[in-house]
C-alpha cells in the first residue's frame, strides 16, 4: 500500500473496476506516500503535479515514457506570479507557508529557500481539470488555500476527493455537501468525500 494510512483502500474499493482520470497536487514521490500510485497501476491517466525540483524530477523521470501520465513542477495557488517555496531536500514537508517550515525546522528539518512557478488554480483547471474523476491535494498547509478556489463545475463532475484537512474538516463537508458529497474516511492528516 503507497498511501500515508487506509486511504488507498477507500480510493480504490469505491472506484473497484474503473479506469478513469486522476490529479495529484503535492505528488512528492513516485510511490511513497501516494494516493495515486495504485490508479496509475490499475490504468488510470492524470496529471501530477509537484512544486519541489527535487521531487518532481524523480518523478518526472520514472513517467517520462509513459502516454498516461503528465508531470507538472509548479505550484497551484492564488495567482501566476513566482513563489517563495521551502524545500525539506527529499523529505515530504516542502511548502510555500512560512509557519509550517518553522514546525518543521523545529523538528530538524533542513529547508532551502527558492522560488518556483506558482499556476492560478482556476487556470490549472481550465488546462487539466475536465473530466476528472478523483483529486488528492496535499501542500503542505496551502491544502484549504487551494480547496476554497476550486469552482463548483470542477466539484460537479468530480467523483472523489482525498485532501489533507489542516483542520478544515467541517469547512470541507459544508461545501461539498451540495454537490453530493459525503465522507468516506477521516484521519488525522487526511479526509475522503465521495458522491
Amino acid at each position: 500500500m503507497y498511501s500515508q494510512n487506509l486511504e488507498e483502500q477507500y480510493i480504490t474499493e469505491y472506484f473497484k473496476d474503473k479506469i478513469g482520470k486522476f490529479i495529484d497536487i503535492g505528488a512528492f514521490h513516485v510511490s511513497a506516500l501516494s494516493n495515486t500510485r495504485r490508479l496509475v497501476e490499475l490504468g488510470w491517466s492524470g496529471v501530477l503535479v509537484e512544486a519541489d525540483e527535487k521531487n518532481y524530477k524523480p518523478i518526472e523521470d520514472f513517467y517520462k515514457s509513459s502516454n498516461k501520465i503528465q508531470v507538472c513542477n509548479f505550484a497551484i495557488g492564488a495567482s501566476n506570479d513566482d513563489l517563495i517555496f521551502y524545500s525539506s531536500n527529499g523529505d515530504a514537508v516542502s511548502t510555500s507557508d512560512i509557519e509550517h517550515r518553522d514546525k518543521w525546522q523545529k523538528g530538524g528539518i533542513n529547508y532551502t529557500e527558492t522560488i518556483v512557478k506558482q499556476v492560478h488554480v482556476l487556470d490549472f483547471l481550465e488546462v487539466f481539470g475536465k473530466n476528472i474523476d478523483f483529486i488528492s491535494i496535499d501542500t503542505e498547509a496551502t491544502n484549504m488555500d487551494i480547496f476554497r478556489l476550486i469552482p463548483d463545475w470542477f466539484w460537479s463532475q468530480l467523483s472523489m476527493l482525498c485532501i489533507e484537512h489542516d483542520n478544515g474538516i467541517a469547512e470541507i463537508q459544508a461545501k461539498l455537501e451540495p454537490f453530493g458529497f459525503k465522507t468516506n474516511y477521516i484521519n488525522a492528516e487526511n479526509i475522503i468525500l465521495a458522491k
